[in-house]
């Protein structure tokens, strides 16, 4: 209280504990009688989880918009890469952001971007950083809206994706780079070249409640969609740490505008390509997420006016009815379901109050949408059979009936010869006897190249084993084609008798 009256702060204000941040250690307070219970409550929220307990206060505007700077500099030099609009918030947590801010005067965008950067050279700052202040809620028209300081983040921020597809730069890579010894000057990040290449808005997807299982997950994909997040199904996020689960920018067209001054076209093009991107994304399990909401929200003609969005829209039903286009708890049963039902919003036509009319929501992720039918191949009437293996040319019937006669005389011709266990005996000219005439052991040996005695014992070998397959008949030529000439039929067609010939070599060697 003494502190409040030596800066000349009244009600509201906002307490914020020192260990806070993402919504956590804040309380709004309206009233002298509120702010003990206050100043406690924020203590208590930030000792459960291990952060520094110490209070300060500041002015609270309420329904202003939430803008902020984000500034990179090497410790000689401060640059900003524009701004971004981080009013769509629940319960003081972000959701969607925009970059550049949408129906922001320009007189009032060069004083946000001269005080950030004089903060940032006070202090000599290297690496990326954020300044962020709150504007207080007022026609776009209104000559010179009043603004207070809200913080300065030095790190690099959640939000920090929809800047980088905003300005083309990555500020990660940039931050490694400055920490390494390099300059702005060196990297080409003088402030005359930075500026806005395309408009870009993200949106959060993150857990409502605690616990869940994530059973399966697809990201959106397509052109200008950008999908930041480390999920797999099986993954079971912790509860000590931020809910947020995963990030989706979408980015417009490059040029068509001068500097921060986006046309209404262009941002028309980017939500309706981030609301198709959430629409396409697939969380599968047991989480329970916001992601029925973003879709509601991107959906709303509040959000495709611009610029109207204010931090506490959110939290008030009414207000937030009021924004999406959907009745409120009291005039409407489920009140729940019907403060954001992304099927409502998706249905509402084009109008002055909607303009271009929101994209309908698909039933189905268009991953999960059933591939069309391919026409089936079927055989012409005038045809006698479909296309052969080669796919050359059509079979005839003709040819067809002459090989399967031919399939048919081949298989007599193979009853008709001799059986396996006659073979040795036509070869080596019956038992116990020698080589059938005209079987040259000697000259068939030397002919395959083996060696001079094999020849010699050979015939001798036959004679003791009764003429058996082990007699090592390697090269028997002669005895091959009496083989061949007994088993050919005289009416066998070429193609059978040559299989069967082969089968008898084969067997002879």
């Amino acid at each position: 209280r003494a502190a409040m009256a030596g800066a000349g702060i009244h009600y509201p204000v906002m307490l914020k504990a020192v260990g806070g941040g993402g919504g956590r250690g804040m309380r709004p307070v309206a009233r002298d009688e509120a702010l003990d219970e206050a100043f406690a409550a924020c203590q208590r929220e930030c000792a459960a989880v291990g952060l520094l307990g110490g209070v300060f206060v500041e002015e609270l505007l309420p329904a202003a918009r939430h803008i902020e700077v984000q500034l990179l500099g090497d410790g000689a030099e401060v640059v900003h890469l524009y701004e971004r609009d981080c009013s769509v918030q629940r319960r003081r947590q972000k959701q969607v952001e925009t970059s550049p801010a949408r129906n922001l005067p320009s007189s009032l965008r060069e004083r946000l971007f001269s005080d950030a950067l004089a903060i940032g050279s006070a202090v000599g700052y290297r690496s990326a950083g954020t300044v962020e202040f709150l504007v207080a809620a007022g026609p776009a028209s209104a000559p010179a809206p009043r603004y207070v300081f809200l913080e300065a983040n030095p790190r690099i921020q959640v939000e920090h994706t929809v800047s980088e597809e905003a300005t083309g730069v990555d500020l990660v890579r940039a931050t490694l780079q400055i920490a390494a010894g390099e300059t702005l000057r060196g990297l080409g990040l003088a402030q005359e070249s930075i500026r806005v290449v395309a408009p870009a808005i993200q949106a959060r997807v993150a857990m409502t409640a605690p616990g869940g299982r994530l059973a399966s997950f697809a990201e959106p994909g397509g052109a200008g969609v950008r999908c930041d997040g480390a999920l797999y199904a099986g993954y079971s996020p912790p509860s000590q740490y931020d809910p947020l689960l995963v990030k989706i920018i979408a980015r417009g067209a490059a040029g068509g505008h001068e500097g921060a001054e986006v046309p209404a076209s262009s941002w028309e093009v980017v939500r309706r390509r981030l609301l198709r991107a959430c629409s396409e994304l697939h969380l599968g399990g047991t989480l329970q997420t916001n992601l029925a909401d973003l879709r509601a929200i991107l959906a709303s003609g509040t959000f495709a006016r611009g610029g109207e969005w204010t931090t506490e829209l959110l939290d008030d039903e009414k207000a937030t009815a009021s924004a999406l286009g959907t009745p409120s708890a009291s005039s409407a049963p489920s009140a729940p379901s019907a403060a954001i039902d992304p099927a409502r919003a998706s249905r509402r036509p084009a109008s002055a109050e909607h303009p271009g009319g929101p994209l309908p929501l698909p039933r189905l992720p268009l991953y999960r949408q059933p591939l069309p039918r391919q026409p089936r191949l079927r055989a012409s009437p005038a045809r006698a059979s479909p296309l052969d293996v080669s796919g050359q040319r059509p079979l005839d019937r003709a040819a067809a009936a002459e090989r399967g006669a031919a399939a048919e005389r081949g298989a007599a011709a193979e009853r008709a010869a001799p059986r396996a266990r006659d073979l040795p005996r036509a070869i080596c000219g019956g038992a116990r006897g020698g080589a059938a005439p005209g079987v040259g052991l000697r000259g068939g040996a030397r002919a395959r190249g083996g060696r001079r005695g094999e020849s010699q014992r050979a015939p001798a070998a036959a004679a003791r084993s009764g003429g058996g397959l082990h007699t090592r008949l390697r090269g028997a030529p002669a005895a091959a084609a009496a083989v061949r000439g007994a088993r050919r039929p005289a009416t066998a067609p070429p193609g059978p008798a040559r299989r069967a010939d082969l089968g008898a070599s084969r067997y002879a060697e």
